[in-house]
């Protein structure tokens, strides 16, 4: 068989010519078909037909007529690219035999057997590549594209191993707040110096981790990765990967709410903590931490409205979906001209600002402690917590007290009273009431200086233990003691209220019911202020009897300036008309300010609750469609409103009368029971309603956070390192994959060590 310049070999459309290039050789072989690798290995044998053993003698003149010879290729090279450059100093020109047919038929013998017999370099090159060839088709032997790949994905498959055990040191530090590091970690001469990090690494490898133990044997000093940089990039990476899960989760949920508290740490810095409330795929209403953010600017409002605005644009999310924002009632936050929140109103309409219900709860709780009676008393309280807190060994002695006259009493601690937070100073006045009888005891003891036999001025207390511990005691009157019994039992009241009101699932008509039967119990108690002043008067006398103390009442000036000052024929009238009716009224009239029935078009919508429409049936159509007309744009299909609207109100009267449990009452128990496919409409207003804030409490939650990461001793902690132990700790509970880490950190922070095929891993 003779070829020619025009003759070429096919086999299913495969054809094999000269010159033919070849861009990827690792690709194109894994695209032959079985019919072609068969012809390439079997059937296009090597012999006098290909040219490599030609007989130029054997040249026919038809061959010759048809434009010259040239030899087949045996191999598929990209000789269209062949060149010095590529090939090397003493490479061949390519030309006659390969990118032209040898026409000059007078030296064809000469260039021929010069071609054949071994003299031509790309001729002895190209059979290796052909013997090679024929090899990796019949797979004899691995290609070597496929042995470096190998070699590869074995060297990357160890980094990540070494680097998810660095990842699973680093979670476990973050999420069970564990300083990383020690006073010197680069030293590595002092093995005492190293920090938790290295120590947990170090007890990985005791442990059996020989894949991070042969790391730690042979990777060269500055490629340890136990260094504070690493540290830091994996850290921020850990925060960056739970930012980006709960972002994607507020974006498919898309309407949210901002709530954001401010406050300076020990390193004397302003951050405000941003918490972001939305409705999950699950129909569930969450509050989520996102991250402290420094006031860089300062605390004014504008400052605070681009804190907030800048953050929330860094999590991907688009202020336009806000529908809500709650903070305190600082002027900075809440004022009425330059506040953040009319400002962020200004240019996000949709934004609801709401007062945060705890904060109103604690302002009408100190404002009515404020009168005189009920303030001297809860400085008193505080004083006694802080007299035994304060000191181990009069601690002790009060111990002592409790388990000799009260056995059966489990608690021992006074409760330090806080400031801010009025459920504590319930707790601790609970506490003084329940201990009073050991708590006078231990301040005789101390004041009369005994010793652990009882006998008088044997005792080793000194002089200003003695002398606080005699003021105290003279505190403890019957005043006193009516005080806080009546206070007591009427701040009990908000109690419920203000624990409600903390939770995440709280909702818009939960609040206001929770309020409402507030107001519905002072109201009870004011109209049955005498009988419900004898009991508490009584149980008072009682607890001031089992320390000695007999009922009295202040001594009354002639001329009355204050309420506090009235004439009464006895101790217990006293009391009622002084203490009870008077902190009576003043709660009651704070709380009917500070909860005043506000006027929000969003409450309309709450009409859409079963309860609430069941018992509202001439209204509430009209007042959700008012709730549509302003939030038209948030509605999916507002032509279909009167279908839904109808099929809905006979659901629940249906549901009213087979259903055993009682039909939903609240917003949120609403949303967990309503399709969202066949009720789009209603479910985008219940979604809206859930999505309003009613209380900061979930960020000021994440300043206890704050305290226990930046201590005095780690105060100079930079913000991403900060906000990435803040979201492990935060979010302990969230799953996170450590492959997905790696690959994050890979992106973020690429390095010499490698941990992706960037041929194979898109993205990374």
């Amino acid at each position: 068989m003779k070829v020619s310049a025009s003759m070429s070999v096919e086999d299913d459309g495969f054809v094999l010519l000269m010159g033919w290039a070849l861009k990827s050789v690792r690709v194109q072989r894994k695209n032959l078909t079985v019919t072609q690798k068969n012809y390439l290995t079997e059937v296009f044998q090597v012999g006098e037909h290909t040219g490599t053993k030609a007989d130029p003698t054997n040249v026919s003149k038809a061959m010759r007529n048809r434009g010259g010879f040239r030899l087949v290729p045996l191999v598929l090279r990209n000789y269209s690219n062949f060149s010095k450059k590529q090939c090397g100093r003493n490479s061949a020109k390519l030309d006659k035999l390969v990118k032209s047919p040898l026409t000059f038929w007078t030296t064809a013998f000469n260039r021929l057997s010069n071609h054949g017999n071994g003299k031509c370099s790309t001729h002895n090159l190209s059979v290796i590549a052909m013997n090679n060839f024929v090899r990796v088709m019949k797979q004899e032997v691995v290609p070597v594209d496929q042995q470096l790949n190998t070699i590869l994905q074995q060297q990357i498959s160890k980094n990540r191993t070494i680097m998810a055990s660095f990842f699973k040191t680093v979670l476990f530090c973050g999420r069970n707040n564990i300083a990383f590091r020690g006073s010197r970690d680069e030293d590595p001469s002092n093995e005492s110096l190293k920090g938790n990090f290295q120590a947990l690494l170090y007890f990985r490898v005791e442990s059996g981790d020989t894949v991070l133990q042969e790391h730690f044997e042979t990777a060269s000093r500055n490629a340890t990765y136990v260094s504070k940089t690493i540290q830091n990039e994996m850290i921020t990476t850990a925060g960056k990967y739970i930012k980006d899960q709960l972002s994607a989760e507020i974006r498919a949920s898309k309407y949210f709410s901002v709530i954001a508290d401010e406050a300076t740490d020990v390193s004397n810095k302003e951050n405000l903590s941003l918490v972001i409330r939305f409705v999950d795929s699950t129909q569930t209403i969450r509050e989520e931490f996102v991250g402290f953010h420094l006031c860089e600017e300062g605390t004014s409002g504008r400052a605070i409205k681009n804190v907030i605005t800048n953050a929330v644009a860094d999590l991907g999310l688009n202020m336009n979906d806000c529908r809500g924002q709650c903070y305190d009632g600082a002027g900075n936050m809440a004022g009425r001209l330059n506040g953040a929140s009319t400002l962020i109103k200004e240019d996000y309409s949709k934004a609801i600002y709401f007062h945060c219900m705890n904060h109103r709860l604690n302002l009408c709780i100190a404002d009515t402690c404020s009168y005189q009676l009920v303030r001297d008393m809860m400085a008193t309280v505080r004083k006694l917590s802080e007299f035994f807190n304060n000191s181990p060994k009069r601690q002790q002695h009060l111990v002592k007290n409790i388990k000799e006259l009260l056995p059966n009493n489990n608690h021992e601690v006074l409760i330090n009273v806080c400031r801010t937070r009025w459920v504590a100073r319930i707790d601790g006045m609970d506490r003084i009431v329940e201990m009073l009888l050991p708590v006078a005891s231990a301040l005789e003891d101390i004041s009369l200086n005994r010793d652990e036999n009882g006998d008088r001025g044997r005792g080793d207390w000194n002089v200003d233990s003695r002398n606080d511990a005699q003021s105290l005691l003279n505190a403890i009157t019957f005043t006193f003691i009516v005080a806080i019994v009546v206070v007591r039992h009427i701040l009990d009241l908000t109690r419920p209220l203000t624990l409600k009101l903390q939770r995440k699932e709280i909702d818009l008509l939960k609040a206001k019911d929770e309020i409402a039967l507030l107001k519905h119990a002072l109201a009870d108690m004011q109209r049955n202020i005498d009988v419900r002043h004898h009991q508490l008067y009584v149980e008072a006398v009682e607890l001031a009897a089992s320390i000695g103390v007999q009922p009295s009442m202040p001594r009354v000036a002639v001329r009355q300036v204050h309420r506090a000052n009235a004439l009464a024929a006895d101790p217990e009238v006293y009391y009622r008309i002084n203490l009870t009716r008077v902190f009576l009224d003043h709660c009651t009239q704070h709380i009917d300010r500070r909860f005043q029935n506000e006027v929000y078009s969003c409450y309309k919508g709450l009409y859409l609750v079963p309860k609430v429409m069941l018992s509202s049936a001439a209204v509430w159509k009209a007042r959700v469609r008012e709730f549509c007309n302003d939030y038209r744009q948030d509605i999916p299909n507002i032509a279909g409103l009167d279908g839904e609207f109808a099929l809905w109100e006979r659901m629940w009267r249906d549901q009213q009368n087979l259903r055993a449990d009682p039909i939903p009452d609240r917003v949120s128990d609403t949303l967990a029971e309503v399709d969202k496919h066949a009720f789009c409409n209603i479910y985008t207003i219940l979604q809206l309603l859930a999505t309003l804030p009613m209380s900061s409490a979930s960020s000021e939650r994440s300043f206890s956070t704050l305290k226990y990461l930046k201590t005095y001793l780690r105060n100079t902690m930079g913000q991403e390192r900060l906000n990435g132990l803040a979201l492990m700790y935060v979010h302990r509970d969230k799953n996170m994959d450590i492959e997905q880490l790696i690959d994050l950190f890979a992106q973020m922070h690429p390095r010499r060590i490698r941990m992706a095929n960037i041929l194979h891993d898109d993205g990374v």
